[in-house]
């Protein structure tokens, strides 16, 4: 017998869980965001940056230097 996508309970399981989803530190806010998909990002230095919302991305692109020695 197989089961679907759904495991037992119901709950998802795989790659597609949201247990695997990629994280980073907002370097403004510093608040824990999704790194990903259509997250709000910039890239600076090489590094690609993630944003919890609009205000800190345009907070990071108006003074980078300020955030990224942090």
């Amino acid at each position: 017998h197989q089961q679907g996508p759904a495991g037992p309970g119901g709950h998802q399981q795989g790659p597609a869980g949201p247990a695997t989803a990629m994280t980073a530190v907002d370097p403004v806010c510093g608040m824990t965001v999704v790194a990903g998909g259509t997250s709000l990002h910039t890239e600076h230095g090489g590094t690609r940056q993630w944003f919890c919302g609009s205000g800190c991305l345009k907070a990071f692109v108006a003074d980078p230097g300020t955030f990224a020695a942090r």
